[in-house]
């Protein structure tokens, strides 16, 4: 009788859907000191900024 009534809120789980693209990478974390700190005549921050501006254009076109 248990096993009737729990039933109903027990669902198997899906499977998982499979995905041939590959997966997007993610940036890396930027901290709160990146900020500030000094990197090639700027800030590490502006700088990755910059690259990550420059990975896109490139990617885009």
């Amino acid at each position: 009788m248990i096993e009737a009534t729990l039933s109903s809120f027990w669902h198997l789980p899906r499977q998982a859907q499979t995905d041939t693209a590959p997966p997007k990478p993610r940036a890396a974390p930027v901290f709160i000191g990146d900020a500030v700190a000094p990197f090639a005549g700027e800030t590490l921050l502006l700088s990755l900024l910059r690259a990550q501006a420059m990975r896109d254009i490139e990617r885009n076109g």
